[in-house]
């Protein structure tokens, strides 16, 4: 995240110059979910503003591995393949790790006949940010 809205620092919360911190409008037709206005007096110019959004978010990294072995003879070959990846997201204790390990063999049964055979493991973990109304890091109910 490297680009957030411009913040309203002008009004404090309330209507028509009145200060109120629970003064607003009703979100989504429910009576126990209020939105304030900042439409109430103006801040003092000592007031200190915080950036939370800014602070909240931190930088998503993603690093990948992977490793393959192969070998074999005239009469018998092999691979394998073991893959890592793991991935830190945006918001705080959300990210995505992924393992995977494939395994194959290949093997001359006869002057005409061959067996291939694979195996292929994946594993994946996803840590993901809370959503819905109420339920997210920006809408406390």
């Amino acid at each position: 995240m490297y680009r957030f809205h411009e913040t309203q620092k002008t009004y404090a919360r309330g209507a028509t110059g009145v200060r109120s911190d629970l003064g607003g409008i009703v979100a989504f037709g429910e009576t126990n979910v209020v939105t304030p206005n900042y439409f109430g007096p103006k801040y003092p110019d000592t007031t200190v503003f915080y950036d939370n959004l800014k602070n909240f978010f931190k930088t998503g990294i993603t690093q990948q591995h992977n490793l393959g072995v192969e070998g074999g003879n005239e009469g018998f070959t092999y691979r394998v393949n073991a893959g890592y990846t793991d991935q830190s997201g945006t918001i705080p204790s959300t990210g995505y790790d992924r393992f995977s390990l494939r395994v194959t063999g290949d093997a001359k049964m006869s002057v005409k006949s061959r067996l291939t055979t694979s195996f292929n493991y994946i594993t994946t973990n996803t840590d993901k940010a809370s959503k819905g109304i109420g339920r997210n890091y920006f809408c406390a109910k």
